[in-house]
Protein backbone atom coordinates (compact mmCIF):
# COMPACT_ATOMS: atom_id res chain seq x y z
CA UNK A 1 0.00 0.00 0.00
CA UNK A 2 1.33 3.46 -0.90
CA UNK A 3 0.57 6.34 1.46
CA UNK A 4 0.90 9.99 0.48
CA UNK A 5 1.64 12.56 3.17
CA UNK A 6 1.92 16.33 2.98
CA UNK A 7 3.26 18.81 5.51
CA UNK A 8 3.25 22.36 4.18
CA UNK A 9 4.95 22.09 0.83
CA UNK A 10 6.88 18.92 1.69
CA UNK A 11 5.24 15.73 0.48
CA UNK A 12 6.29 12.12 0.26
CA UNK A 13 4.88 8.74 -0.63
CA UNK A 14 5.87 5.63 1.23
CA UNK A 15 5.28 1.94 1.31
CA UNK A 16 3.85 0.27 4.37
CA UNK A 17 6.58 -2.35 4.40
CA UNK A 18 4.95 -5.47 5.78
CA UNK A 19 8.19 -7.11 6.85
CA UNK A 20 11.44 -5.41 7.68
CA UNK A 21 14.23 -6.30 5.30
CA UNK A 22 17.27 -7.72 7.13
CA UNK A 23 20.28 -5.45 7.36
CA UNK A 24 23.58 -6.19 5.68
CA UNK A 25 25.76 -7.12 8.67
CA UNK A 26 28.92 -6.14 6.80
CA UNK A 27 27.74 -2.53 6.55
CA UNK A 28 27.23 -2.38 10.30
CA UNK A 29 30.45 -4.12 11.29
CA UNK A 30 32.53 -2.15 8.77
CA UNK A 31 31.11 1.19 9.96
CA UNK A 32 30.89 1.13 13.75
CA UNK A 33 29.66 4.11 15.70
CA UNK A 34 32.62 5.78 17.38
CA UNK A 35 33.10 8.64 19.78
CA UNK A 36 30.63 10.44 21.98
CA UNK A 37 26.92 10.44 21.24
CA UNK A 38 25.84 13.33 19.04
CA UNK A 39 23.33 15.86 20.29
CA UNK A 40 20.93 14.51 17.65
CA UNK A 41 21.24 10.94 18.94
CA UNK A 42 20.65 12.12 22.51
CA UNK A 43 17.62 14.14 21.41
CA UNK A 44 16.06 11.23 19.49
CA UNK A 45 16.78 8.89 22.42
CA UNK A 46 14.88 11.31 24.69
CA UNK A 47 11.96 11.54 22.22
CA UNK A 48 11.81 7.75 22.02
CA UNK A 49 11.97 7.25 25.79
CA UNK A 50 9.35 9.93 26.51
CA UNK A 51 6.98 8.37 23.94
CA UNK A 52 7.41 4.82 25.23
CA UNK A 53 9.16 3.68 22.05
CA UNK A 54 11.42 0.67 21.62
CA UNK A 55 15.14 0.54 20.93
CA UNK A 56 15.69 3.93 22.55
CA UNK A 57 19.26 3.40 23.82
CA UNK A 58 21.37 5.67 21.62
CA UNK A 59 24.52 3.69 22.42
CA UNK A 60 23.03 0.89 20.27
CA UNK A 61 22.26 3.06 17.21
CA UNK A 62 24.13 2.18 14.03
CA UNK A 63 26.39 4.87 12.60
CA UNK A 64 25.51 7.30 9.86
CA UNK A 65 28.14 5.64 7.66
CA UNK A 66 26.47 2.26 8.26
CA UNK A 67 23.09 3.74 7.23
CA UNK A 68 24.65 5.14 4.03
CA UNK A 69 26.23 1.75 3.32
CA UNK A 70 22.87 0.03 3.81
CA UNK A 71 21.28 2.48 1.36
CA UNK A 72 23.95 1.66 -1.21
CA UNK A 73 23.34 -2.07 -0.69
CA UNK A 74 19.61 -1.44 -1.16
CA UNK A 75 20.39 0.24 -4.52
CA UNK A 76 19.32 3.78 -3.67
CA UNK A 77 20.06 5.72 -6.86
CA UNK A 78 22.98 8.17 -6.76
CA UNK A 79 20.81 11.15 -7.69
CA UNK A 80 22.07 14.59 -8.68
CA UNK A 81 23.28 15.69 -5.23
CA UNK A 82 25.03 13.84 -2.39
CA UNK A 83 22.75 11.71 -0.24
CA UNK A 84 21.59 13.00 3.12
CA UNK A 85 21.08 10.87 6.22
CA UNK A 86 19.21 11.97 9.30
CA UNK A 87 18.46 10.22 12.55
CA UNK A 88 14.81 10.72 13.58
CA UNK A 89 12.28 9.30 16.00
CA UNK A 90 9.09 8.15 14.27
CA UNK A 91 6.12 8.57 16.61
CA UNK A 92 3.84 6.42 14.45
CA UNK A 93 5.93 3.26 14.74
CA UNK A 94 7.63 4.26 18.01
CA UNK A 95 11.24 3.76 17.00
CA UNK A 96 14.32 5.67 15.97
CA UNK A 97 15.31 5.36 12.33
CA UNK A 98 17.89 6.57 9.85
CA UNK A 99 16.32 8.30 6.85
CA UNK A 100 18.63 8.29 3.83
CA UNK A 101 17.46 10.27 0.83
CA UNK A 102 18.71 11.19 -2.60
CA UNK A 103 17.72 14.08 -4.84
CA UNK A 104 16.71 12.95 -8.31
CA UNK A 105 15.41 16.26 -9.63
CA UNK A 106 15.71 19.98 -8.91
CA UNK A 107 13.43 22.15 -11.03
CA UNK A 108 14.08 25.37 -9.15
CA UNK A 109 12.13 27.41 -6.64
CA UNK A 110 8.78 27.20 -8.42
CA UNK A 111 8.67 23.54 -9.44
CA UNK A 112 10.57 22.06 -6.50
CA UNK A 113 12.97 19.27 -5.76
CA UNK A 114 12.49 15.63 -4.89
CA UNK A 115 13.83 12.13 -4.83
CA UNK A 116 13.66 8.81 -3.04
CA UNK A 117 14.23 7.81 0.56
CA UNK A 118 14.95 4.66 2.52
CA UNK A 119 14.36 4.35 6.27
CA UNK A 120 16.38 1.93 8.40
CA UNK A 121 15.82 0.84 11.99
CA UNK A 122 18.49 2.75 13.93
CA UNK A 123 19.34 -0.30 16.06
CA UNK A 124 19.10 -3.29 13.72
CA UNK A 125 19.66 -1.57 10.38
CA UNK A 126 16.61 -3.33 8.91
CA UNK A 127 14.90 -1.54 6.02
CA UNK A 128 11.53 -0.46 7.38
CA UNK A 129 10.19 2.08 4.88
CA UNK A 130 10.85 3.51 1.44
CA UNK A 131 9.26 6.00 -0.87
CA UNK A 132 9.47 9.32 -2.66
CA UNK A 133 9.73 12.85 -1.28
CA UNK A 134 9.27 16.29 -2.80
CA UNK A 135 9.40 19.89 -1.65
CA UNK A 136 8.89 23.35 -3.05
CA UNK A 137 11.51 25.58 -1.37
Amino acid sequence: MIRFRTIGVLAWASCACQTAQPATPQCITDNPRTGALTARAQSEQANCTQDGGSGCDATTFISQDAALCLAADANLAAGIKPWTAQLTYHHGVKLVRWNVQNTTYDHGPYDGIGGDYLAFNAVSGALIDSGKWSAIP
